[in-house]
């Protein structure tokens, strides 16, 4: 292999350990009820799954320059997006929790407004019932 492959072999190895504490600190975070935080967990792993993606193109088409066969290339590139495939899925989890969070959110302003309709008939009724006694 190539010096420049090897150098950005290690560099995409850097950004795949980066990507897996990203994910890792997603776990920490999924319970969070903060919009903020999850979005920007998906956001960071987002990012990292585009670095990497990158990456792996250029690393794929050095490799073809470099007359490797195309199935060495095709197994080295199923495993890169195995793991973008893993971050892939808890980007979507993590939107699954934002969308759970916003749910719950609507549903409380629809109860809260529900509510202050309920109390404002039944304090027109009250007025209505004073001024007829």
């Amino acid at each position: 292999m190539s010096k420049i492959v090897d150098k950005k072999l290690l560099k995409l190895t850097g950004k795949i350990k980066a990507l897996n504490f990203a994910i890792k600190k997603s776990d920490e975070v999924i319970d969070s009820t903060k919009n903020e935080v999850l979005t920007r967990q998906i956001s960071s792993i987002t990012n990292r799954i585009q670095a990497i993606y990158a990456l792996k193109e250029e690393i794929e088409e050095i490799k073809f320059t470099d007359n490797d066969s195309e199935e060495n290339i095709q197994n080295w590139a199923e495993e890169i997006e195995s793991r973008i495939s893993e971050a892939d899925n808890k980007v979507s989890e993590i939107r699954e929790r934002l969308n759970e969070i916003k749910e719950t959110e609507r549903a409380a302003a629809e109860e809260t407004e529900r509510v202050a309709i309920d109390i404002k008939r039944q304090k027109q009724l009250n007025s209505r019932n004073k001024s007829l006694s």
